[in-house]
């Protein structure tokens, strides 16, 4: 079984400069904490473990830079890179995730900022970074897709997929649904529609848990949700488990 990672930046950074493309490791939280789990899995194996990583390079890469960057990737990292321009990346991340999401997901109402263009160009990353994924997908892999900037994607891969193990993580806090509510009606089913497309979604904390069932049960109906055996890799909740009552 291989695992197929997915967020929103690669382990390394592309750094375009006169003297041509260079690369850079990345050192955020999350791709560190990642690529720490990855290379204690290859300690003592001939191998690194079967997985590939998808992810934006954190540049514009001119079509004929490419290939080098590929290259790069795949030898080492194990990863595909997701390519996109910075003018989209800055509305998408600069814009929704970081003026709409992130304040809002702290608590911080009063900063968010909710502009339908950002919101659009949100949709738009998350179905591209979708027809990225499922160009390489196969049916025994199981998928581990983080954090705020990609809660759309677990629901565009199982429209195709549907019987993959897919799993979410949420490196930031899930609001309540108080504040939760306070997207419009239309962004907040999207959201809520595209994390249950996960097999299992998890939390740092019971609270977000405890939250995120609140905000699924007065988003969606539960009863849209079909019950379905459990399938194989992870533990089903979401959107293939039956609702409690």
């Amino acid at each position: 079984m291989r695992l197929v990672i997915v967020s929103n930046r690669l382990p390394f950074t592309v750094i375009n400069g006169e003297g041509g493309t260079r690369f850079k490791v990345s050192s955020g939280g999350l791709t560190t904490g990642l690529w720490s789990y990855l290379e204690r899995g290859a300690a003592g194996a001939a191998e690194r473990p079967e997985f590939v990583w998808l992810g934006w390079p954190g540049a514009s890469v001119a079509p004929e830079d490419e290939p080098a960057v590929k290259a790069y990737a795949e030898k080492e990292f194990q990863a595909l890179p997701v390519f996109l321009p910075e003018e989209r990346m800055d509305r998408f991340y600069h814009g929704f995730c970081n003026k709409t999401l992130w304040p809002l997901f702290h608590y911080f109402t009063y900063l968010t900022i909710y502009e339908e263009a950002y919101w659009e160009e949100y949709k738009q990353v998350n179905r591209t970074f979708a027809e990225e994924v499922l160009k390489v997908l196969r049916p025994d892999d199981l998928v581990w897709v983080h954090d705020y900037q990609l809660m759309l994607l677990p629901g565009l891969i199982r429209e195709r997929f549907p019987d993959l193990p897919i799993g979410f993580f949420l490196h930031i806090p899930f609001p309540s649904y108080e504040v939760f509510r306070l997207l419009p009606r239309a962004w907040r089913v999207e959201i809520i529609e595209g994390l249950l497309g996960s097999s299992l979604v998890g939390f740092h904390t019971y609270d977000y848990t405890r939250d995120f069932l609140t905000s699924v049960l007065r988003t969606v109906s539960p009863r849209r949700r079909p019950r379905r055996k459990r399938r194989r890799g992870w533990r089903n909740c979401g959107r293939n488990a039956p609702a409690k009552r």
